[in-house]
Order: C-alpha cells, then sequence, then structure tokens
C-alpha cells in the first residue's frame, strides 16, 4: 500500500513539475511594455539644414550631431505605438447560398507612428522637429516672419528617412529582439503641448510620422545608402576629435 502511495506521489509531484515548467515559459514568459528604443536619424540634407538653423538660434548646434540622435533621442523617448497592419478586401456576395465572402486584395499600413518625448531645459527637442518640418517647408528664418510669406515643400526624397525604427527587447535581453523600420519616414504633425500653473509635470513632446510602410527585421545596413552616409560621418566626426 506505502509503495502504491509513493508511486502515485512520484507522478503527481513530476505532474506538478511539468505544469509549472509549462506556466514560466507561456504565460510567466510575457513580453513587457517598458523595455525599447527608438532610432530617429534624419538624412544628410536635413541634418545640414538643422545645422544652419541652429546657427541662427533655433536650438544649439548639438541637435546636429549623430550622437544627439543616437543618445539624447533614445533617452528622451518614453512612448512609441508599435504599427499595426490590415488587409484591403473585397466583397462576392451570393457567391455561395445567403453568403458573403471577402477576399484579399492589399495588404494596407497604419497612416502613422506616433513618438512621444521628454523636453529637455533648452528646448533642443522641439527645436530638432520643427526644424526639420521647416525644411520639408523650405522656410527661410527671415521670410517665415512675414505675414504674406508663402512656400513651397521640397521633393520628398530630400526629407524622407529610411533610418527610423522601433526596437523591443525585455530587460534581461534574452530572446529575440523585435525590430520595426520604418521606410521613408517623416515628421507629419506635432500636438499641441498645455503649460500651465498648477502641479508641475515632465513637459512632453508627442510627434507623429508618416511612411510608406515598415518591415519587421533587421535592413541589411549594407545595402541601405543613408545608413553608410552615417556611418561615414560617424567616422569622420571620430578623427575630427
Amino acid at each position: 500500500m506505502v509503495l502504491i502511495f509513493k508511486i502515485k506521489f512520484h507522478r503527481w509531484s513530476r505532474t506538478v513539475k511539468r505544469c509549472q515548467s509549462q506556466l514560466k515559459s507561456t504565460i510567466l514568459n510575457s513580453a513587457q511594455t517598458s523595455h525599447f528604443e527608438v532610432d530617429i536619424i534624419p538624412n544628410k540634407n536635413v541634418r545640414n539644414w538643422i545645422l544652419l538653423q541652429a546657427s541662427r538660434g533655433r536650438g544649439s548646434a548639438r541637435i546636429a550631431g549623430l550622437q544627439y540622435y543616437d543618445r539624447d533621442l533614445k533617452l528622451s523617448c518614453h512612448e512609441a505605438s508599435l504599427p499595426g497592419v490590415s488587409f484591403a478586401t473585397h466583397e462576392l456576395n451570393n457567391k455561395y447560398q445567403n453568403a458573403t465572402v471577402k477576399n484579399v486584395y492589399r495588404k494596407t499600413y497604419d497612416q502613422t507612428a506616433s513618438f512621444s518625448f521628454y523636453v529637455d531645459k533648452n528646448y533642443d527637442l522641439i527645436y530638432f522637429f520643427e526644424n526639420w518640418m521647416s525644411y520639408i517647408m523650405n522656410e527661410d528664418q527671415v521670410s517665415d516672419e512675414d505675414p504674406k510669406s508663402s512656400f513651397r515643400a521640397r521633393y520628398p526624397n530630400t526629407y524622407k528617412s529610411g533610418s527610423i525604427s522601433i526596437n523591443k527587447f525585455e530587460k534581461d535581453y534574452a530572446g529575440d529582439v523585435l525590430t520595426y523600420n520604418f521606410i521613408d519616414a517623416y515628421p507629419a504633425s506635432v500636438d499641441s503641448m498645455q503649460v500651465n500653473y498648477q502641479g508641475s509635470q515632465i513637459l512632453s513632446c508627442r510627434v507623429n510620422f508618416n511612411y510608406t510602410r515598415y518591415v519587421v527585421g533587421k535592413i541589411d545596413m549594407e545595402t541601405n545608402q543613408e545608413s553608410r552616409d552615417n556611418r561615414a560621418e560617424e567616422q569622420r566626426q571620430a578623427e575630427a576629435r
């Protein structure tokens, strides 16, 4: 009788351990929302314009350096939205009796990707996106103060960036890194920021980017001309120090 009890106990113990192992590998191994980083690097045309605007008093010169994008922007971004995707479909009525069939004909992406940033005391982050958008509209510091001034937008290939991505990972860096690379992205709008005399809070800036589509996974950097330009610029800055 005792032997039968021991056998049943060992079987029950193994079952419990197996269930615990399955629980840890599934429900207790869920991804967390608070571990991510973003890469937002404008193309060379925009960087040169930002540097020009900084020399005119619209932000400090550091916002035109690659170190600013690689460090400050990453650290200040406290919220981002992973993009969504859906299918556009055709409806076929009465293909089957009393039935409506939907067939896929196109893959569609979300219109925007939103990022929220903490604003620094020098307001360089606000200047950074304001300067980028002023470049898109080909604005000049002198003419844009004229009430009757008008502007013409630049060609899309001069202001869109291929170096904007969201990297999702876990705090222990276990498992794969999920990367969303946005194709032909640019800042389409900056949300209004409320200020008041009530309890002080950190000022946050929310920027919405338009993009053509996104690619999941790392892009081959050697085939990305913009990334090669960024690497060359980083090397020149390192040699100049």
